[in-house]
């Protein structure tokens, strides 16, 4: 019971080391010895990493805890590569046990949208995200769950790379202004985020989005088409891992969807593919698909992996999915599917003294191109 405790203190961060000594004292009581250092209030995280998607990237991340007074905690986050992002939070508790706090939050990423035709890119999108969350209430509800409702704003700039647009196209620049309310709900209570071999972790979302203002400046073309929408938008994943202690066999559940209740900007829509270790914002991985290879209205998904340690750090990994698209939230209902896929793949996972290496094959039934992932370092983004 001592060593789970300590665990979960261990996972706070806020210590260094923390040991203890039981001894038996006078008429038979037990004397319980904690020695205990904690860590300073000011910490700096340093990564760095290198896949096939975005290529070698660097990782900080700055944590400053009791700022002004033990109530503030504020960080930073960056990632330094072609497609770089930022993320600054600031957060206070507002009471003793930590268990209620506000924040505020900005975060800012470039990325690129892949452009298929099934099998055929035809061309890549240019993708700039910007968000901000005013005010954030967030509440632990329990051990490894919080929920969290926010007011919020974010822009998005989807501009076609003219040099990789391979057909006179009606993609042009886009840009996209959303504000609304966000409510999450979320629990991790994973051993390990990387190689997990028990507990769960989900995470639902809800947007509700009051106004989303296009504006669409069609390819080659001076003439702007603006809209506006309105919709909700629901997301959710879920895995759940289990061991098999006597084997050395980890298997993993997982399923993920999106909702939305009407057509959606397309930068908030739902991008699948990819291998879970790089995939980034509002993106669903799905093994066989190169990342952000489908764009989705309605989407679900399940998939369920193995991995097998067969010799001290090397694990095999074998894992399989299966997708259904969806245009209208109506047709998930009526049985009207879009396209659907199977992805399935495998491949080798090492822990290295410089961080996780992953070597996944994958091939679908849909896109029928298969991709080769690959991934080594520590990706702060990925297990923070």
């Amino acid at each position: 019971m001592i060593e789970n405790v300590i665990s979960e203190l261990y996972a706070t961060l806020f210590y260094e080391s923390i040991n203890y000594q039981i001894t038996t004292i006078d008429n038979g009581k037990i004397l319980l010895t904690l020695d205990i250092k904690e860590k300073g209030n000011a910490r700096l995280s340093i990564g760095g990493f290198y896949d096939n998607e975005y290529n070698l990237a660097f990782t900080l991340k700055y944590d400053h805890y009791n700022l002004w007074n033990k109530r503030y905690h504020a960080s930073i986050f960056a990632l330094i590569n072609q497609y770089p992002g930022v993320q600054a939070q600031i957060e206070r508790s507002l009471i003793a046990d930590n268990s209620l706090s506000i924040s505020s939050e900005l975060e800012c990423y470039l990325d690129h949208k892949l452009l298929f035709d099934k099998s055929r890119h035809f061309g890549e999108m240019y993708y700039n995200h910007f968000k901000a969350n005013f005010v954030s209430i967030n509440k632990i509800l329990g051990r490894h769950t919080i929920a969290t409702a926010s007011a919020y704003a974010e822009r998005f700039v989807l501009k076609p790379d003219a040099n990789t647009f391979k057909t006179n196209s009606d993609f042009g620049k886009e840009r996209e202004r959303n504000v609304g309310f966000c409510l999450t709900l979320k629990k991790n209570s994973l051993d390990d985020n990387i190689y997990p071999e028990h507990g769960v972790k989900w995470n639902i979302e809800a947007k509700f989005v009051a106004d989303a203002k296009t504006k669409i400046s069609p390819y080659e073309q001076s003439d702007s088409v603006v809209k506006h929408l309105k919709y909700i938008k629901i997301s959710a994943n879920y895995e759940h891992p289990f061991t098999i202690q006597r084997w050395r066999t980890t298997m993993i559940p997982m399923a993920n969807f999106g909702l939305s209740t009407d057509d959606i900007a397309n930068g908030d829509k739902f991008y699948t593919g990819g291998y879970k270790y790089s995939i980034r914002y509002s993106q669903s991985p799905f093994i066989g698909m190169r990342i952000n290879h489908l764009c989705n209205n309605n989407y679900v998904s399940t998939g369920f992996e193995v991995r097998q340690n067969i010799w001290k750090m090397i694990n095999v990994v074998a894992k399989a999915n299966a997708m259904a698209s969806f245009s209208l939230y109506n047709d998930i209902i009526e049985g009207k599917i879009n396209y659907k896929s199977i992805g399935y793949g495998g491949g080798l996972l090492v822990k290295t003294p410089f961080g996780p290496l992953s070597a996944v094959v994958g091939n679908d039934t849909y896109v029928r191109q298969g991709y080769f992932y690959f991934s080594f370092g520590f990706n702060l983004q990925y297990i923070r």
